[in-house]
This record gives structure tokens, sequence and C-alpha cells, in this order.
């Protein structure tokens, strides 16, 4: 905990908070802790596309314009990767599923870049990878895959252990946890979402509006998971389990310090949940009806952004 505390306390020591007591909530001065280059590690089924999406709209506002994914890794992988490094190209943004190798995405970024990844319950994570793949199988089948969708895929990923089983679940669970607090400048949890996309643009230095988002690739009415099946893919995945649950009462720690610094407040948390949820709502209501969006949602929407703006 202290550890944790030390390094939080150096990100906040990068944002220079204005104080203005008549301000409901900090501002932050963006000149103070601009972000040069941003690489996101995006663990599959944890709300990765929703996050490269506000990665891309937001880049332009801020002067990132050079941007690597991993569909380029996947194509070219690894001929790509090492004539980037043979020519000295460098990106603003690295995106994509890949595991963990700082030395390589040190060396395709300028200057050094900020880290972040999310989180998301394995089971659920596992679930949801399943029947976004629609595979032609039993979910315990499908769990017992070791490359897709991963057995304690997560920690592997963030260890560099993807295919080497030949290392102590106690080492590779330490090994994670040691990464996301040392390695990593920010790791969210994609069940608090919205508190984790408002504490990243806050380390960011990044307005609201440059995070609202729609939400990607969200399966609807999916049929119901029984507690047999649930526990044996738990059962397969007790390291990535750990992990995620240590994970959220370090995020946890990590928001009450935010709270507690003026960097966010309860009440800015809960209007943009608001907000994205209107306009989620109104984007689907647009989508039924094929009408210009003027449902309630739509009205709350397009009020809560006129409100944000004039308060602004």
């Amino acid at each position: 905990k202290t550890q944790i505390l030390t390094l939080l306390k150096n990100q906040i020591q990068k944002v220079n908070i204005n104080s203005d007591s008549s301000s409901s909530s900090s501002q932050l001065d963006n000149s103070n802790c601009k972000i040069n280059s941003i690489v996101f590690y995006h663990v599959r089924k944890t709300g990765g596309s929703t996050l490269r999406a506000i990665l891309l709209s937001a880049a332009l506002n801020h002067h990132l314009y050079s941007i690597f994914t991993d569909s380029e890794m996947i194509v070219q992988e690894p001929l790509k990767i090492s004539t980037n490094l043979l020519l000295n190209l460098k990106y603003d943004i690295i995106m994509g599923h890949f595991s963990f190798n700082r030395n390589i995405h040190d060396k395709l970024t300028k200057n050094k870049p900020f880290l972040f990844t999310f989180l998301r319950d394995p089971v659920e994570r596992i679930i949801s990878d399943y029947f976004y793949y629609g595979f032609n199988g039993t979910i315990r089948q499908w769990a017992q895959m070791h490359s897709r969708p991963g057995i304690n895929l997560i920690t592997r990923w963030l260890t560099d252990y993807v295919d080497d089983n030949n290392i102590r679940a106690e080492d590779l669970l330490e090994l994670a946890k040691m990464r996301l607090i040392q390695e990593f400048d920010f790791f969210g949890i994609t069940e608090r979402f919205d508190e984790s996309l408002l504490m990243l643009s806050k380390l960011l230095c990044w307005k609201e509006e440059d995070i609202e988002y729609i939400t990607y690739k969200v399966i609807v009415d999916k049929p119901i998971i029984s507690i047999e099946d649930r526990a044996f893919i738990l059962s397969l995945n007790m390291v990535d389990n750990e992990l995620y649950q240590w994970a959220k009462k370090v995020f946890a720690f990590r928001l009450n310090q935010f709270i507690e610094n003026h960097l966010l407040t309860r009440i800015e948390i809960n209007n943009f949940t608001q907000l994205m949820r209107d306009k989620n709502d109104c984007l689907n209501s647009k989508q039924k009806s094929g009408g210009p969006g003027l449902s309630e949602h739509c009205l709350h929407f397009d009020s809560r952004r006129a409100h944000r703006q004039i308060k602004n």
C-alpha cells in the first residue's frame, strides 16, 4: 500500500491543480503533464475497442498523429517491427493485442511512453469472448483452449509468458503485480469503466469531451451461463482471478486518492456516467427508429452536454 501511494503521489505531482475554490471540481494545467506518446495494451474483451476509438478520436486534439496498431503487427510482424527499428521510426500511439515488451515499445515511441491497460473479471471476459466469436462448441471447451481465449491470459500477457508454462503460478502472479505497479502508468477496471476513464483523462490532462464514448461490440441477450460452468472457468483461471481481485483493491485505493486530492469528485463521476448512458441510449434509439433521435434519451443528452459547456 505504501509503494502504491508513493507512485500515485508521483503521478499527482505531475498534475498542477489550480486552486480555484469557486470551482466544483479541480482544473488541470495541461502544460505540466503533456504526454508525448501512449502505449495501450489491449487485453481481449475488456472494453478495448471502445478505448481504441477514444484514443483515435482524441489523438488529433493532442497532436498525436502517428499511430501503430496491432493490425500492422499481425500482418507484418516481426518484419514490420524490425524494419521500424532499423529506420528509427517513432510513433505517438501504439495500441493493440500484444504481450508486454517495454524494450520494443520504448524504441518505437517518442520519449518515455505512457503505458496503460484495462483488467476485467476473468470469468466474464472469457464468457464474453466465447459469445463474440461464436465458437462452435461448449463454453468449457472454449475455456480450455490455450491460445484463445487463453488460460490466465491477462497474467501471461503482462509477464510475457504467453507460451511458457514453466513458471510457478505464485511467481507469475507476483511478477504481474509488480509490472502493473512499477511499469504501467495506469490500469483501469472494465467493471468501473467511467471512473477509470475519468482517472485516465486526469493523468493525460485530457478534457472530459476527449473521453466521451460509444460502446462497441456489446453483445445483448446472451444465454445464461450456469453456476457450474462459471466455476469451471474460474478453476482454470485462478491466477488471473487473484490478480483481478488484487487490482480492484488497488484501483479503489487510487480512486480514493484522486478524490482526496481533489482531482475528481463523486458528482463529476455520476454526471459523466449519466451523460454516457444518455448518449448511448440516444444512439440506440436513433438506430431503432431510423429517425433524427428525438427520444427522451437524446433530449437528456443534449441538455446535459449544453449544461456542461455553459459551466465550463
